[in-house]
Protein backbone atom coordinates (compact mmCIF):
# COMPACT_ATOMS: atom_id res chain seq x y z
CA UNK A 1 0.00 0.00 0.00
CA UNK A 2 1.21 3.53 -0.80
CA UNK A 3 -0.01 7.02 0.18
CA UNK A 4 -0.17 10.02 -2.14
CA UNK A 5 0.02 12.45 0.86
CA UNK A 6 2.31 10.58 3.25
CA UNK A 7 3.00 13.67 5.37
CA UNK A 8 -0.54 13.43 6.82
CA UNK A 9 0.49 10.19 8.52
CA UNK A 10 2.69 12.29 10.82
CA UNK A 11 -0.43 13.70 12.51
CA UNK A 12 -2.70 10.67 12.14
CA UNK A 13 -1.77 9.49 15.69
CA UNK A 14 -3.11 12.65 17.36
CA UNK A 15 -6.73 11.38 17.70
CA UNK A 16 -5.40 8.30 19.52
CA UNK A 17 -3.33 10.48 21.88
CA UNK A 18 -6.38 12.59 22.58
CA UNK A 19 -8.37 9.45 23.42
CA UNK A 20 -5.72 8.35 25.97
CA UNK A 21 -5.69 11.83 27.52
CA UNK A 22 -9.48 11.94 27.91
CA UNK A 23 -9.91 8.33 29.06
CA UNK A 24 -9.81 9.02 32.81
CA UNK A 25 -11.87 12.23 32.57
CA UNK A 26 -15.01 10.63 31.07
CA UNK A 27 -17.21 7.69 31.80
CA UNK A 28 -18.49 7.37 28.19
CA UNK A 29 -15.56 5.32 26.97
CA UNK A 30 -17.41 3.83 23.97
CA UNK A 31 -18.27 7.25 22.53
CA UNK A 32 -14.69 8.40 23.07
CA UNK A 33 -13.30 5.43 21.14
CA UNK A 34 -15.69 6.01 18.22
CA UNK A 35 -14.74 9.69 17.98
CA UNK A 36 -11.01 8.97 18.08
CA UNK A 37 -11.18 6.24 15.47
CA UNK A 38 -13.39 8.40 13.20
CA UNK A 39 -10.88 11.27 13.31
CA UNK A 40 -8.01 8.86 12.61
CA UNK A 41 -9.89 7.36 9.66
CA UNK A 42 -10.52 10.82 8.19
CA UNK A 43 -6.83 11.65 8.42
CA UNK A 44 -5.92 8.34 6.73
CA UNK A 45 -8.43 9.04 3.93
CA UNK A 46 -6.88 12.48 3.37
CA UNK A 47 -3.54 10.73 2.92
CA UNK A 48 -5.09 8.95 -0.15
CA UNK A 49 -3.95 5.36 0.34
CA UNK A 50 -3.48 3.30 -2.84
CA UNK A 51 -3.54 -0.49 -3.04
CA UNK A 52 -2.49 -2.20 -6.28
CA UNK A 53 -4.36 -5.44 -6.99
CA UNK A 54 -3.43 -7.65 -9.94
CA UNK A 55 -6.38 -7.91 -12.39
CA UNK A 56 -6.75 -11.15 -14.32
CA UNK A 57 -9.77 -10.34 -16.54
CA UNK A 58 -8.73 -9.56 -20.12
CA UNK A 59 -10.39 -7.07 -22.47
CA UNK A 60 -9.68 -8.22 -26.04
CA UNK A 61 -10.50 -6.31 -29.25
CA UNK A 62 -10.31 -8.59 -32.32
CA UNK A 63 -9.62 -6.60 -35.51
CA UNK A 64 -10.57 -8.45 -38.71
CA UNK A 65 -9.46 -7.18 -42.12
CA UNK A 66 -12.47 -7.28 -44.50
CA UNK A 67 -11.03 -5.15 -47.33
CA UNK A 68 -11.05 -6.21 -50.99
CA UNK A 69 -7.45 -7.48 -50.71
CA UNK A 70 -8.69 -10.36 -48.55
CA UNK A 71 -9.96 -13.47 -50.35
CA UNK A 72 -13.03 -15.52 -49.52
CA UNK A 73 -10.80 -18.24 -48.05
CA UNK A 74 -9.15 -15.63 -45.81
CA UNK A 75 -12.54 -14.44 -44.56
CA UNK A 76 -13.48 -18.03 -43.78
CA UNK A 77 -10.28 -18.48 -41.77
CA UNK A 78 -10.78 -15.16 -39.98
CA UNK A 79 -14.32 -16.24 -39.09
CA UNK A 80 -12.98 -19.50 -37.66
CA UNK A 81 -10.37 -17.61 -35.60
CA UNK A 82 -13.01 -15.22 -34.24
CA UNK A 83 -15.25 -18.15 -33.39
CA UNK A 84 -12.44 -20.02 -31.63
CA UNK A 85 -11.56 -16.95 -29.54
CA UNK A 86 -15.23 -16.41 -28.67
CA UNK A 87 -15.58 -20.03 -27.53
CA UNK A 88 -12.64 -19.61 -25.14
CA UNK A 89 -13.70 -16.22 -23.85
CA UNK A 90 -15.08 -17.37 -20.52
CA UNK A 91 -15.40 -14.46 -18.07
CA UNK A 92 -13.25 -12.19 -20.23
CA UNK A 93 -14.48 -9.33 -22.45
CA UNK A 94 -14.22 -9.58 -26.24
CA UNK A 95 -15.34 -7.50 -29.21
CA UNK A 96 -14.90 -8.25 -32.94
CA UNK A 97 -14.29 -5.15 -35.10
CA UNK A 98 -14.28 -5.53 -38.93
CA UNK A 99 -12.30 -2.87 -40.78
CA UNK A 100 -11.06 -1.77 -44.18
CA UNK A 101 -10.65 1.95 -44.89
CA UNK A 102 -12.25 2.42 -41.46
CA UNK A 103 -13.94 0.25 -38.87
CA UNK A 104 -17.59 -0.70 -39.25
CA UNK A 105 -20.21 -2.24 -36.96
CA UNK A 106 -20.91 -5.94 -37.19
CA UNK A 107 -23.89 -6.97 -39.25
CA UNK A 108 -26.27 -9.18 -37.21
CA UNK A 109 -26.02 -11.89 -39.86
CA UNK A 110 -22.24 -12.07 -39.37
CA UNK A 111 -22.47 -13.36 -35.79
CA UNK A 112 -25.60 -15.51 -35.95
CA UNK A 113 -25.19 -19.31 -36.02
CA UNK A 114 -21.41 -19.05 -35.87
CA UNK A 115 -19.19 -16.31 -37.17
CA UNK A 116 -19.54 -15.59 -40.89
CA UNK A 117 -17.70 -12.36 -41.64
CA UNK A 118 -18.31 -10.73 -45.02
CA UNK A 119 -16.28 -8.37 -47.12
CA UNK A 120 -16.83 -4.65 -46.67
CA UNK A 121 -18.97 -3.30 -49.52
CA UNK A 122 -18.48 -0.22 -51.67
CA UNK A 123 -15.65 2.27 -51.91
CA UNK A 124 -14.60 1.68 -48.29
CA UNK A 125 -13.30 -1.80 -49.20
CA UNK A 126 -10.64 -0.41 -51.53
CA UNK A 127 -8.30 0.68 -48.73
CA UNK A 128 -6.71 -0.87 -45.63
CA UNK A 129 -5.93 1.46 -42.73
CA UNK A 130 -4.31 -0.57 -39.94
CA UNK A 131 -3.43 2.51 -37.90
CA UNK A 132 -7.01 3.78 -37.69
CA UNK A 133 -8.26 0.27 -36.85
CA UNK A 134 -5.80 -0.16 -33.95
CA UNK A 135 -6.65 3.28 -32.57
CA UNK A 136 -10.35 2.44 -32.66
CA UNK A 137 -9.71 -0.92 -30.98
CA UNK A 138 -7.63 0.66 -28.19
CA UNK A 139 -10.29 3.32 -27.57
CA UNK A 140 -13.03 0.67 -27.31
CA UNK A 141 -11.34 -1.33 -24.53
CA UNK A 142 -13.07 -0.95 -21.15
CA UNK A 143 -11.08 0.27 -18.11
CA UNK A 144 -10.22 -1.96 -15.18
CA UNK A 145 -9.17 -4.96 -17.27
CA UNK A 146 -5.98 -6.21 -18.88
CA UNK A 147 -6.07 -4.65 -22.40
CA UNK A 148 -5.11 -6.66 -25.47
CA UNK A 149 -5.59 -6.41 -29.25
CA UNK A 150 -5.70 -9.25 -31.81
CA UNK A 151 -5.10 -8.24 -35.45
CA UNK A 152 -6.22 -10.59 -38.26
CA UNK A 153 -5.05 -9.16 -41.59
CA UNK A 154 -2.98 -9.73 -44.72
CA UNK A 155 -0.94 -6.64 -43.79
CA UNK A 156 -1.40 -4.93 -47.16
CA UNK A 157 -2.01 -1.44 -45.83
CA UNK A 158 -2.30 1.45 -48.29
CA UNK A 159 -3.32 4.12 -45.79
CA UNK A 160 -2.00 5.17 -42.38
CA UNK A 161 1.06 3.75 -40.60
CA UNK A 162 1.02 0.46 -38.69
CA UNK A 163 4.44 1.31 -37.21
CA UNK A 164 3.08 4.47 -35.59
CA UNK A 165 0.03 2.63 -34.25
CA UNK A 166 2.18 -0.18 -32.81
CA UNK A 167 4.45 2.36 -31.07
CA UNK A 168 1.44 4.13 -29.52
CA UNK A 169 0.02 0.80 -28.31
CA UNK A 170 3.42 -0.08 -26.81
CA UNK A 171 3.50 3.22 -24.90
CA UNK A 172 0.09 2.36 -23.43
CA UNK A 173 1.25 -1.12 -22.48
CA UNK A 174 -1.20 -2.85 -24.83
CA UNK A 175 0.20 -5.91 -26.65
CA UNK A 176 -0.94 -6.69 -30.20
CA UNK A 177 -1.20 -10.32 -31.32
CA UNK A 178 -1.19 -10.82 -35.10
CA UNK A 179 -2.72 -13.55 -37.27
CA UNK A 180 -1.51 -13.43 -40.87
CA UNK A 181 -3.87 -13.97 -43.81
CA UNK A 182 -2.63 -14.96 -47.26
CA UNK A 183 -4.51 -12.20 -49.11
CA UNK A 184 -5.51 -12.13 -52.75
CA UNK A 185 -2.93 -13.54 -55.19
CA UNK A 186 -1.60 -11.09 -57.75
CA UNK A 187 -3.92 -11.58 -60.76
CA UNK A 188 -2.73 -11.67 -64.35
CA UNK A 189 -5.95 -9.84 -65.25
CA UNK A 190 -5.74 -6.07 -65.24
CA UNK A 191 -8.67 -3.68 -65.04
CA UNK A 192 -7.71 -0.88 -67.42
CA UNK A 193 -10.84 1.28 -67.15
CA UNK A 194 -14.46 1.17 -66.15
CA UNK A 195 -17.37 3.52 -66.79
CA UNK A 196 -20.42 3.37 -64.52
CA UNK A 197 -23.10 6.09 -64.42
CA UNK A 198 -23.36 7.80 -61.06
CA UNK A 199 -27.11 8.28 -61.54
CA UNK A 200 -29.69 5.98 -63.13
CA UNK A 201 -33.44 5.42 -63.04
CA UNK A 202 -35.21 2.44 -61.56
CA UNK A 203 -36.41 -0.09 -64.10
CA UNK A 204 -34.14 1.37 -66.79
CA UNK A 205 -31.23 -0.54 -68.26
CA UNK A 206 -27.97 1.35 -67.88
CA UNK A 207 -24.65 0.39 -69.52
CA UNK A 208 -21.40 -0.46 -67.78
CA UNK A 209 -18.30 -0.31 -69.99
CA UNK A 210 -15.27 -2.29 -68.81
CA UNK A 211 -11.85 -2.62 -70.40
CA UNK A 212 -9.78 -5.53 -69.08
CA UNK A 213 -6.43 -6.84 -70.31
CA UNK A 214 -4.98 -10.33 -69.99
CA UNK A 215 -1.68 -11.83 -71.16
CA UNK A 216 -3.34 -14.92 -72.62
CA UNK A 217 -6.64 -15.81 -74.22
CA UNK A 218 -9.22 -17.89 -72.43
CA UNK A 219 -12.74 -18.04 -70.99
CA UNK A 220 -13.80 -15.75 -68.16
CA UNK A 221 -16.84 -15.15 -65.99
CA UNK A 222 -18.28 -11.70 -65.31
CA UNK A 223 -20.42 -11.32 -62.19
CA UNK A 224 -22.53 -8.29 -61.38
CA UNK A 225 -23.83 -7.77 -57.83
CA UNK A 226 -25.64 -5.05 -55.90
CA UNK A 227 -25.69 -4.74 -52.10
CA UNK A 228 -24.01 -8.15 -51.82
CA UNK A 229 -26.64 -9.92 -53.95
CA UNK A 230 -25.73 -11.37 -57.33
CA UNK A 231 -27.67 -9.86 -60.23
CA UNK A 232 -26.28 -12.16 -62.87
CA UNK A 233 -23.28 -13.97 -64.32
CA UNK A 234 -22.18 -14.28 -67.92
CA UNK A 235 -19.43 -16.15 -69.72
CA UNK A 236 -17.11 -14.28 -72.08
CA UNK A 237 -14.06 -15.15 -74.15
CA UNK A 238 -11.04 -12.94 -73.58
CA UNK A 239 -8.31 -12.43 -76.15
CA UNK A 240 -4.69 -11.75 -75.31
CA UNK A 241 -4.37 -7.99 -74.84
CA UNK A 242 -7.12 -5.46 -74.23
CA UNK A 243 -10.75 -6.57 -74.17
CA UNK A 244 -13.65 -4.06 -74.07
CA UNK A 245 -16.79 -5.42 -72.39
CA UNK A 246 -20.24 -3.87 -72.12
CA UNK A 247 -22.67 -4.93 -69.40
CA UNK A 248 -26.27 -3.88 -68.85
CA UNK A 249 -28.04 -3.77 -65.51
CA UNK A 250 -31.50 -2.83 -64.33
CA UNK A 251 -32.41 -2.19 -60.68
CA UNK A 252 -35.82 -1.51 -59.19
CA UNK A 253 -34.82 -0.25 -55.73
CA UNK A 254 -34.39 3.53 -55.41
CA UNK A 255 -31.60 5.02 -53.31
CA UNK A 256 -27.81 4.71 -53.12
CA UNK A 257 -26.72 1.14 -53.87
CA UNK A 258 -23.27 -0.49 -53.92
CA UNK A 259 -22.61 -2.00 -57.33
CA UNK A 260 -19.86 -4.65 -57.53
CA UNK A 261 -18.26 -6.17 -60.63
CA UNK A 262 -16.03 -9.26 -60.52
CA UNK A 263 -14.19 -10.75 -63.52
CA UNK A 264 -12.67 -14.20 -63.10
CA UNK A 265 -10.49 -15.93 -65.67
CA UNK A 266 -9.14 -19.46 -65.46
CA UNK A 267 -5.43 -19.29 -64.65
CA UNK A 268 -5.42 -15.47 -64.59
CA UNK A 269 -7.07 -14.71 -61.25
CA UNK A 270 -9.83 -12.19 -60.73
CA UNK A 271 -10.34 -8.45 -60.43
CA UNK A 272 -13.01 -6.55 -58.50
CA UNK A 273 -14.54 -3.11 -58.72
CA UNK A 274 -17.08 -1.46 -56.42
CA UNK A 275 -18.90 1.83 -56.83
CA UNK A 276 -21.97 3.47 -55.37
CA UNK A 277 -24.75 4.36 -57.80
CA UNK A 278 -27.77 6.54 -57.10
CA UNK A 279 -31.08 5.19 -58.40
CA UNK A 280 -34.13 7.39 -58.71
CA UNK A 281 -37.62 6.66 -59.93
CA UNK A 282 -38.22 8.55 -63.19
CA UNK A 283 -40.79 11.29 -62.73
CA UNK A 284 -43.68 11.41 -65.18
CA UNK A 285 -46.04 14.35 -65.66
CA UNK A 286 -49.47 13.04 -66.67
CA UNK A 287 -51.54 15.82 -68.23
CA UNK A 288 -55.24 15.01 -68.63
CA UNK A 289 -58.66 16.51 -68.03
CA UNK A 290 -60.36 13.11 -67.92
CA UNK A 291 -61.67 11.73 -64.65
CA UNK A 292 -59.04 9.59 -62.86
CA UNK A 293 -61.24 6.49 -63.02
CA UNK A 294 -61.39 6.69 -66.82
CA UNK A 295 -57.69 5.97 -67.37
CA UNK A 296 -56.72 4.44 -64.03
CA UNK A 297 -55.48 1.33 -65.83
CA UNK A 298 -52.92 3.43 -67.72
CA UNK A 299 -51.60 5.26 -64.66
CA UNK A 300 -51.43 1.95 -62.80
CA UNK A 301 -49.35 0.48 -65.64
CA UNK A 302 -46.98 3.46 -65.56
CA UNK A 303 -46.60 3.15 -61.79
CA UNK A 304 -45.86 -0.56 -62.13
CA UNK A 305 -43.17 0.37 -64.64
CA UNK A 306 -41.35 2.26 -61.83
CA UNK A 307 -42.56 5.74 -62.88
CA UNK A 308 -43.34 8.33 -60.22
CA UNK A 309 -46.59 9.61 -61.78
CA UNK A 310 -47.88 13.09 -61.01
CA UNK A 311 -51.27 13.90 -62.51
CA UNK A 312 -52.23 17.50 -63.34
CA UNK A 313 -55.14 19.11 -65.15
CA UNK A 314 -53.43 22.52 -65.49
CA UNK A 315 -50.35 22.30 -67.64
CA UNK A 316 -49.44 26.01 -67.65
CA UNK A 317 -47.78 25.97 -64.20
CA UNK A 318 -45.83 22.72 -64.56
CA UNK A 319 -42.02 22.83 -64.38
CA UNK A 320 -40.89 20.47 -67.14
CA UNK A 321 -37.31 20.24 -65.88
CA UNK A 322 -38.54 18.19 -62.90
CA UNK A 323 -39.73 15.33 -65.13
CA UNK A 324 -38.20 12.79 -67.49
CA UNK A 325 -41.44 12.16 -69.43
CA UNK A 326 -44.56 14.22 -70.17
CA UNK A 327 -47.74 12.41 -71.24
CA UNK A 328 -50.63 14.32 -72.86
CA UNK A 329 -53.78 12.20 -72.70
CA UNK A 330 -56.73 13.53 -74.72
CA UNK A 331 -55.38 17.07 -74.43
CA UNK A 332 -56.18 20.00 -76.74
CA UNK A 333 -52.71 20.63 -78.16
CA UNK A 334 -53.90 23.39 -80.53
CA UNK A 335 -55.26 25.38 -77.61
CA UNK A 336 -51.94 25.32 -75.80
CA UNK A 337 -50.12 28.63 -75.28
CA UNK A 338 -47.31 29.31 -77.76
CA UNK A 339 -44.86 29.90 -74.91
CA UNK A 340 -45.61 26.46 -73.49
CA UNK A 341 -45.07 24.89 -76.92
CA UNK A 342 -41.66 26.54 -77.00
CA UNK A 343 -40.95 25.07 -73.57
CA UNK A 344 -41.84 21.59 -74.82
CA UNK A 345 -39.57 21.92 -77.85
CA UNK A 346 -36.68 23.02 -75.62
CA UNK A 347 -37.47 20.22 -73.17
CA UNK A 348 -37.31 17.58 -75.94
CA UNK A 349 -34.04 18.95 -77.30
CA UNK A 350 -32.53 18.63 -73.84
CA UNK A 351 -33.42 14.92 -73.67
CA UNK A 352 -36.94 14.88 -72.27
CA UNK A 353 -39.63 12.57 -73.62
CA UNK A 354 -43.12 13.46 -74.82
CA UNK A 355 -45.97 10.98 -75.33
CA UNK A 356 -49.27 12.07 -76.93
CA UNK A 357 -52.40 9.93 -76.54
CA UNK A 358 -55.20 11.01 -78.88
CA UNK A 359 -58.81 11.64 -77.96
CA UNK A 360 -61.91 13.70 -78.73
CA UNK A 361 -60.25 16.90 -77.50
CA UNK A 362 -57.51 16.74 -80.14
CA UNK A 363 -58.07 19.01 -83.14
CA UNK A 364 -56.50 18.69 -86.59
CA UNK A 365 -56.24 21.88 -88.64
CA UNK A 366 -56.35 21.40 -92.42
CA UNK A 367 -54.00 23.43 -94.58
CA UNK A 368 -51.70 24.56 -91.81
CA UNK A 369 -48.52 25.74 -93.55
CA UNK A 370 -46.28 26.84 -90.70
CA UNK A 371 -45.22 24.37 -88.02
CA UNK A 372 -45.30 25.53 -84.45
CA UNK A 373 -42.75 24.53 -81.80
CA UNK A 374 -44.76 21.52 -80.60
CA UNK A 375 -45.15 20.12 -84.11
CA UNK A 376 -41.41 20.45 -84.64
CA UNK A 377 -40.79 18.49 -81.45
CA UNK A 378 -43.01 15.57 -82.49
CA UNK A 379 -41.57 13.17 -85.12
CA UNK A 380 -44.79 12.65 -87.12
CA UNK A 381 -48.19 14.12 -87.91
CA UNK A 382 -51.23 11.86 -87.92
CA UNK A 383 -54.09 13.23 -90.00
CA UNK A 384 -57.66 11.99 -89.60
CA UNK A 385 -58.58 8.98 -91.80
CA UNK A 386 -59.75 9.77 -95.35
CA UNK A 387 -61.88 6.65 -95.74
CA UNK A 388 -64.42 4.81 -93.58
CA UNK A 389 -62.01 1.94 -93.16
CA UNK A 390 -59.43 4.12 -91.43
CA UNK A 391 -55.71 4.55 -92.00
CA UNK A 392 -52.81 2.45 -90.81
CA UNK A 393 -49.52 4.28 -90.28
CA UNK A 394 -46.16 2.55 -90.00
CA UNK A 395 -43.33 4.82 -88.79
CA UNK A 396 -39.94 3.68 -90.13
CA UNK A 397 -37.03 5.17 -88.16
CA UNK A 398 -33.56 5.11 -89.72
CA UNK A 399 -31.06 5.17 -86.84
CA UNK A 400 -27.98 5.07 -89.08
CA UNK A 401 -25.56 7.96 -89.44
CA UNK A 402 -26.29 8.38 -93.15
CA UNK A 403 -29.02 10.73 -94.41
CA UNK A 404 -28.68 10.31 -98.17
CA UNK A 405 -30.13 6.80 -98.39
CA UNK A 406 -27.04 5.43 -100.11
CA UNK A 407 -25.02 2.36 -99.24
CA UNK A 408 -25.92 0.04 -96.40
CA UNK A 409 -28.16 2.61 -94.72
CA UNK A 410 -30.14 3.08 -97.91
CA UNK A 411 -30.52 -0.69 -98.31
CA UNK A 412 -31.79 -0.99 -94.74
CA UNK A 413 -34.31 1.77 -95.42
CA UNK A 414 -35.60 0.10 -98.59
CA UNK A 415 -35.91 -3.23 -96.79
CA UNK A 416 -37.88 -1.50 -94.02
CA UNK A 417 -40.26 0.11 -96.53
CA UNK A 418 -40.72 -3.22 -98.31
CA UNK A 419 -41.56 -4.92 -95.01
CA UNK A 420 -44.08 -2.17 -94.22
CA UNK A 421 -45.79 -2.63 -97.61
CA UNK A 422 -46.00 -6.40 -97.07
CA UNK A 423 -47.59 -5.73 -93.67
CA UNK A 424 -50.18 -3.50 -95.32
CA UNK A 425 -51.05 -6.07 -97.97
CA UNK A 426 -51.27 -8.86 -95.38
CA UNK A 427 -53.70 -6.77 -93.29
CA UNK A 428 -55.75 -5.94 -96.44
CA UNK A 429 -55.55 -2.21 -95.73
CA UNK A 430 -57.14 -0.01 -98.40
CA UNK A 431 -55.35 3.11 -97.29
CA UNK A 432 -51.79 2.58 -96.16
CA UNK A 433 -49.21 5.29 -95.47
CA UNK A 434 -45.57 4.26 -94.88
CA UNK A 435 -43.59 7.11 -93.32
CA UNK A 436 -39.80 7.40 -93.16
CA UNK A 437 -37.68 9.27 -90.64
CA UNK A 438 -33.93 9.79 -90.54
CA UNK A 439 -31.44 9.67 -87.71
CA UNK A 440 -33.81 9.46 -84.79
CA UNK A 441 -32.22 10.49 -81.48
CA UNK A 442 -31.67 7.83 -78.86
CA UNK A 443 -33.77 9.74 -76.30
CA UNK A 444 -36.32 11.55 -78.37
CA UNK A 445 -40.06 12.09 -78.20
CA UNK A 446 -42.54 9.27 -78.71
CA UNK A 447 -45.85 9.81 -80.44
CA UNK A 448 -48.82 7.44 -80.69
Amino acid sequence: MTFDRAWILAVAWLPLAWMVFEWRRTVRHAALVVKALSLAAILLALAEPRLNIAETRVALAVLVDTSSSVSAADLERASQLAGAIANERGRHWMRVIPFARSTRPLDPAEEQKGWKLRQTAGEAARATDLEAAIREAVASLPAGMVPRVALISDGKENKGSIARAAWQAQQLGIPIDTFVLAGQPQPALRLESISVPSLAFTGEQFPIDVVVSTPKAGPAEVELAAEGRTLGKTQVSLHAGTNPLRLHASLNTPGALDLAIAIRAVGAGEVHFDQAIMLRRPKLLYVSQDAPNVDSHLTATLTAAQFDVQRVSDFNNANLSDYQLVVFNNWDLEGMLASRKDDIEKYVKQGGGVLVIGGERNMYLEGKKVEDALERALPAKLAPPRSPEGTAVVLIIDKSSSKDGAGAAGGDRRRGQSAAHRLGRRADLRQFVPMGGADAPRRGPHTH
